[in-house]
C-alpha cells in the first residue's frame, strides 16, 4: 500500500510513502488525485522528513524513520525565532523527538495576493503540527478528509 502526502508548503509537490517500511519517493501530482489533496502532509525540517498522515484509521506522525500515533497524551510544541525554530514532540510526558529548523517565508510571498498564508501555521509546518496536536476537532476533521481523498481507501 502506498500513501500520497502533499507537501505543506507547495500544493503541487507530493511524496509517495510506503508506511510499512518508510521508503518514499518525491513526485508531482499523482493521477486520480484532486489538486491539493492527499492522505496527509509532509515537509523536510532541517533535512528530516516530518509527515502527518492517516493509516489504518490512525493519525500518525513520522519523524525520519520513527512513527508515533497522535493520541490524547501526544503534544507538539514550537519555540524560538524564525531562523532557528525548535519543534519538540512528547508522548506521555517524555520527549521523543526534536528538530531545529529555519522558517522560510520567501516561498509563500505571492505577488498581489494578500490573503495567502496569513496565519503562522500556513508557512510553518512545526506550528501547524503544534496546533493540530492540541485540537481534537481538527484531528477528527482531517482524518475524515484524508480517508477519502485517494482512490483505494487508506483504511484497507
Amino acid at each position: 500500500m502506498r500513501l500520497y502526502l502533499r507537501r505543506h508548503s507547495v500544493f503541487v509537490e507530493y511524496l509517495e510513502l510506503d508506511p510499512a517500511t518508510g521508503a518514499h519517493w518525491f513526485l508531482s501530482k499523482p493521477g486520480g488525485l484532486e489538486f491539493g489533496r492527499g492522505n496527509g502532509l509532509f515537509e523536510l525540517l532541517d533535512g528530516t522528513l516530518v509527515a502527518i498522515y492517516l493509516f489504518r484509521g490512525k493519525v500518525l506522525l513520522r519523524t525520519g524513520f520513527k512513527v508515533f500515533e497522535i493520541t490524547d497524551d501526544f503534544l507538539i510544541s514550537v519555540s524560538g525565532p524564525e531562523k532557528a525554530r525548535t519543534m519538540r514532540v512528547s508522548a506521555g510526558g517524555d520527549d521523543v523527538f526534536h528538530v531545529t529548523y529555519p522558517v522560510d517565508f520567501s516561498r509563500f510571498r505571492l505577488p498581489f495576493d494578500f490573503s495567502a498564508c496569513v496565519e503562522p501555521e500556513h508557512y510553518d509546518f512545526g506550528m501547524y503540527l503544534s496546533n493540530f496536536s492540541k485540537s481534537p476537532d481538527r484531528k477528527k476533521t482531517v482524518a475524515e478528509v484524508w480517508r477519502h481523498t485517494v482512490p483505494g481507501d487508506t483504511d484497507d
